[in-house]
């Protein structure tokens, strides 16, 4: 018939179209059950312990939906019929050129033939229809209605996603695939990692196989897993390689580090302990198990592994120090007694000096097989001292003894170990090396250079100490400019006050300048050294500072003699002044401020300021006393002036004193009363007792002033005389010479 190539088109795309189905179906179900073997996978390998009533429900949900897969994309769409009708729509849709006429002819050919259709539709018109539609149909492809790309794209993640799965369990992880379809078809627990082990790395035991730990203590069980562990990065690594770390591990499937855990058995039955340990860098685990007092047995498990056997630990005292002793062999040049044997120093850290040889004594615990002391000095390597051990006379345990020499500052450890190889904790004591010191010379008196006469006798004030005893104190002095060893005069128990061996010793010469040979224009330089109990090294004798002694005329002596008192006097003269003033304002604050008796902060400023200033004139007054102490002493060391004229100057000096020592500080006290006198009439005494103080230091200043003005006109009398003998003996001479 005409329409027999159409339909035969029509055929073929049908064929076509239920192929598609197919493929696209069987993309569909490849890539559930793709996803079923991955997510299953996932969650049973990464959840530890996952239960067989899970994975059964895991194995359900999988069944039905692959079942629904395959009904809803392949089962349903290939048991679909599909019409001629159907096709040449889709077709004509494709191609409005063909204005319905195919639908037309399939239709109208269908119909003709039938009892009562030929009375309705004319045959010969159906014929022109369909020859028609054939002719119009030539040049059309009924395949372009179709499209393969969504079948072909189904299929093609289908089995990629399906080939993926394939090649990790053929090639990466092969021993899975047969874990997984054991766990989640016939629910086994199966483990994944078989291959994954821990086990406990403790060091050595003890000889009868137990680990040892001391009573009290705490004990370290460290666990190490080796197997299919992850990949883990350095903690200074950079993104990169952490990245490629994590690929890594999800690639091969070693996901996170697995959890270890630890269960401990007590000796005396009470409740076994399980603590999850914390894993350290790289593959290991500790746990601490704090405070142990009685043996016990432990054992580490992860989710797929454990340790082979029960490890066994036995608690027991580890060594310890009770006491400590300490005894003394000083040596000889410290002059020190040896510590009595039966009266040794309690205590560890050393306090010794330089070359004494210490021994030490101490009482341990337990009984022990191992003693011995280690010594460091500075930074010399660590050295070590064996101990003898022995039985301990006050109980169980044992006696340790050793000795050494202390030479240096450092420390030293006691190392001990008990019969059942537990080793003590590090006892540290400290060495302090007391080391010799030189000795100390310090001159006193006079302390500086002076300007003295040919017939001086200059008072030498020696003070020497030194830490273990002195043995040799010498005056040296010599004329600048001579040649030759310079004078020496050792003292002895003459010039000393002490004897040889002590740590002090005070020393007083009178340097007689007459004894030196000294002449005007002499310069005498003088020192001290000192020598004393050396230790192990000789140590070279200390020296003092230099002094020197310039020898000037008596002439010239006297004249800065009176210098300085002159320049005393002038000094004094301002502080009789100013101790005038001072009266003066206290004067005037006596009637106002002892009419009322609440001050103000100005007024009570004022008071203050008033007691500072009397004090300050108090301290001036009595630096002026020790400047005229000195001046006398250098006209007594000198031999200068006549008595007389001395005991002027001693009576200023008294003077001066009593008012610096005396009257001044009594005023400054009567005013500092006033301020805190809380009554007017009451302060009114006390500042008027204080202008009195002032009134009668006044009146000792202005004598001493009248005693310089006295002293000053003998000293002229004195010195007219001596230029009139002068004159009386150059004359002589020269009548003597002609």
């Amino acid at each position: 018939m005409e329409l027999d190539s159409i339909r035969t088109s029509l055929d073929a795309v049908r064929r076509r179209v239920k192929t598609y189905y197919l493929v696209h179906g069987l993309g569909r179900v490849a890539l559930t059950l793709a996803a079923f073997v991955i997510l299953t996978y996932i969650a049973d390998y990464l959840i530890p312990k996952l239960p067989a009533a899970v994975r059964g429900a895991f194995l359900v949900g999988g069944v039905g939906a692959l079942g629904y897969m395959a009904w809803r994309h392949l089962l349903y769409p290939l048991g679909k019929q599909i019409g001629d009708d159907d096709i040449a729509l889709c077709v004509e849709k494709m191609n409005p050129q063909l204005k319905d006429r195919l639908i037309s002819a399939l239709q109208l050919s269908r119909n003709l033939g039938k009892p009562g259709e030929d009375n309705f539709n004319s045959p010969e018109l159906v014929k022109v229809i369909v020859e028609d539609a054939r002719e119009a149909a030539k040049g059309v492809r009924f395949f372009d209605i179709l499209t393969s790309r969504i079948p072909r794209a189904a299929m093609f993640k289908g089995c990629a996603a399906l080939l993926s799965v394939v090649a990790y369990f053929a090639l990466i992880q092969p021993e899975h695939a047969s874990v997984w379809m054991q766990r989640l078809l016939l629910l086994k627990n199966v483990p994944y990692d078989p291959g994954t082990r821990i086990r406990f790395v403790l060091g050595a035991p003890g000889k009868d196989g137990r680990y040892m730990v001391p009573k009290g203590e705490k004990f370290t069980a460290v666990v190490e897993a080796v197997g299919a562990l992850p990949l883990e990065p350095a903690e200074d690594a950079n993104e990169v390689v952490q990245f490629l770390c994590s690929a890594y591990n999800f690639v091969t499937g070693r996901g996170k580090r697995p959890q270890v855990h630890l269960t401990v058995k007590w000796a005396s039955g009470t409740e076994e302990d399980r603590e999850r340990m914390t894993a350290d860098a790289g593959t290991l685990y500790h746990h601490d198990i704090l405070n142990v007092r009685e043996d016990f047995m432990m054992k580490a498990d992860t989710v797929n592994s454990e340790t082979e056997a029960w490890v066994s630990v036995h608690a027991a005292p580890s060594p310890r120090i009770d006491r400590i002793f300490a005894r003394y062999d000083y040596p000889d040049y410290t002059g020190m007694k040896d510590t009595p044997a039966d009266h040794p120093e309690e205590g560890g850290n050393l306090k010794a000096p330089a070359g004494t040889l210490v021994r030490i004594e101490a009482d341990v615990n337990v009984p022990l097989k191992v003693a011995q002391a280690r010594l460091t000095f500075g930074r010399e390597p660590e050295f070590p001292v064996e101990m003898t051990i022995g039985a301990r006379a006050n109980g169980p345990g044992s006696t340790v003894r050793g000795e050494f020499r202390v030479d240096a500052d450092g420390e030293y450890s006691v190392f001990l170990v008990s019969q059942e190889d537990l080793p003590s904790r590090v006892n540290r004591y400290s060495i302090r090396s007391i080391q010799d010191s030189h000795p100390i010379v310090k001159v006193t008196e006079p302390a500086m250079d002076k300007a003295v006469t040919p017939i001086a006798v200059v008072p030498l004030g020696v003070t020497t100490t030194d830490d273990y005893g002195v043995t040799e104190v010498a005056f040296y002095w010599v004329k600048v400019g001579t040649e030759g060893a310079p004078n020496k005069v050792l003292f002895d128990h003459e010039q000393n006050k002490g004897d040889y061996g002590t740590a002090k010793i005070e020393s007083a010469y009178p340097m007689d300048l007459s004894a030196f040979g000294a002449k005007e224009g002499d310069v005498i330089r003088y020192w001290i050294e000192a020598k004393d109990n050396h230790g192990p090294e000789p140590h070279p004798p200390t020296k003092s500072k230099e002094y020197s002694l310039s020898v000037i005329s008596k002439e010239a002596k006297e004249s800065q003699v009176e210098e300085q008192i002159s320049r005393l006097k002038e000094e004094l003269q301002k502080g009789a002044s100013a101790e005038e003033a001072e009266q003066k304002r206290v004067r005037d604050i006596v009637e106002p401020f002892s009419a009322k008796d609440q001050l103000t902060q100005a007024e009570k400023r004022q008071i203050s300021s008033l007691t500072t200033s009397q004090r300050q004139l108090g301290q001036r007054l009595e630096r002026l006393g020790k400047e005229f102490s000195e001046v006398l002493k250098d006209v007594e060391v000198n031999k200068l002036m006549d008595p007389a004229s001395k005991e002027r100057l001693e009576k200023v000096k008294e003077m001066i004193a009593d008012v610096a020592q005396k009257k001044s500080p009594q005023a400054a006290e009567e005013l500092s009363r006033a301020e805190t006198s809380p009554k007017g009439a009451e302060r009114g005494e006390k500042l008027t007792a204080a202008a009195d103080r002032q009134q009668e230091a006044l009146e000792e200043l202005q004598k001493a002033l009248e005693e310089l003005g006295k002293w000053e006109d003998f000293q002229e009398v004195v010195k007219a005389w001596r230029e009139i003998l002068n004159r009386h003996r150059d004359l002589k001479g020269q009548i003597r010479n002609k």
